[in-house]
């Protein structure tokens, strides 16, 4: 009967881990060599969920999988901006988005390890 209760045990914590692998990733985003604040960041993994992340007034980002989860997807991504109405005037917003947001961005990614200093360059 003990064995059973082990058993049962084993195969419930199986389940718990069944999501997809996340890798943590941060960085900085920049155009022209200088960091880009305020813009939204969209990680689009070739299968699952997005991430997304909006850098600091420093151009710094970690994305979030969740409310409650940092990280991505491991393997490959498309990446595209926004910049929200409610963020101040970016220099260059216009050239930004002409490249990189969702309908023109060939910007990509292969996440497939925690990645402390990504640097996304908007050049």
């Amino acid at each position: 009967m003990r064995w059973r209760s082990t058993l049962l045990l084993a195969l419930v914590l199986a389940g718990c881990n069944s999501g997809p692998r996340l890798v943590k990733v941060s960085g900085t985003v920049t155009h022209g060599g200088e960091a880009v604040p305020f813009v939204t960041l969209y990680f689009e993994p070739d299968e699952g969920r997005a991430s997304t992340a909006m850098t600091d007034a420093q151009g710094r980002f970690t994305l979030s999988y969740t409310a409650k989860e940092e990280g991505a997807v491991a393997g490959h991504h498309k990446v595209h901006v926004e910049f929200r109405r409610h963020v101040p005037e970016q220099k260059d917003r216009e050239a930004i988005l002409a490249k990189y947001d969702l309908q023109h961005s060939s910007l990509q990614f292969t996440l497939d390890k925690d990645t402390p200093d990504l640097e996304v360059r908007l050049d």
